[in-house]
């Protein structure tokens, strides 16, 4: 069982969108929410667009992780990938965009005509969109 962000976000509640987005869904308390609110929790994973970007920092903290890009990617959420600057482009990476440079991690701007959230600003460029990505719970 999984989490339906779309729906947790749209929580008028900021209490109850705190407790769905926080429960521990394999502990008796948590099964027990996801029977008495069926709405907010979902079978696959990737029906859970847009998630917290909280979430996802969160996700890299207790799984000690060292890249969000694994947890956005883990979420089924599509990201594009450039070389960092002052590195050579190639076939795979392409020339990061000059805008991104001074970008941070969580920073949004656009990119060829959409909203990007910028997941990794470091060794490479890494963007996703941004509807699939909620910037705070």
């Amino acid at each position: 069982m999984h989490k339906n962000w779309g729906m947790i976000c749209l929580v008028g509640d900021p209490w109850l969108r705190m407790a769905l987005g926080l429960i521990n869904l394999e502990t008796e308390e948590g099964q027990m929410l996801v029977e008495a609110l069926p709405q907010y929790f979902c079978e696959e994973r990737g029906s859970e667009w847009p998630i917290p970007w909280s979430i996802l920092k969160r996700e890299v903290d207790h799984a000690h992780l060292h890249e969000l890009t694994d947890v956005v990617e883990g979420h089924n959420i599509p990201t594009i990938h450039f070389c960092g600057y002052g590195e050579r482009p190639t076939e795979v990476l392409p020339e990061a965009p000059k805008e991104f440079e001074f970008s941070s991690e969580g920073d949004v701007k656009e990119y060829m005509g959409s909203l990007m959230v910028v997941i990794e600003n470091g060794s490479h460029l890494v963007l996703a969109p941004f509807e699939r990505i909620v910037m705070d719970l």
